[in-house]
């Protein structure tokens, strides 16, 4: 029965509780699209973003002067090395598709290399 008589108590409790945060996220929510509806809203944080491209720029700049005192490669040399690299890898490519193209293409018999033998073995020699 306590437990029954504690439950009865607590819904009212939770319910509550509920009612409360919901009214407090709507107050929240009105206020806040009050707030960023204002032109002076929309232009501060185009000014924010504004200077957060500049230190971006800044930033990279500093390290790349950085990195080249160092001697170190920056992010755009590793770019253009990885570029170079699949330039490389895709004519390889190319080369070997071509060579088993050749090699499918040729007769069976013509997979030896070398000049033609004219001489025969010895064996046959010796029958003649």
């Amino acid at each position: 029965m306590a437990d029954k008589s504690n439950e009865k108590t607590t819904k009212p409790l939770d319910e509550q509780f509920r009612e409360m945060v919901t009214q407090w996220e709507r107050n929240f929510d009105a206020f806040a699209n009050q707030m960023m509806g204002t032109e002076s809203f929309t232009r501060s944080m185009n000014q924010a973003q504004d200077a957060q491209m500049t230190m971006r720029k800044l930033f990279q700049d500093y390290m790349a002067r950085n990195l080249e005192t160092a001697n170190m490669p920056t992010r755009e040399d590793i770019v253009h090395l990885a570029e170079a690299v699949q330039a490389v890898d895709r004519r390889l490519s190319r080369i070997e598709d071509a060579l088993m193209g050749m090699q499918s293409n040729s007769s069976p018999g013509s997979a030896r290399q070398g000049p033609p033998r004219t001489k025969q073995p010895p064996s046959r020699q010796g029958d003649q």
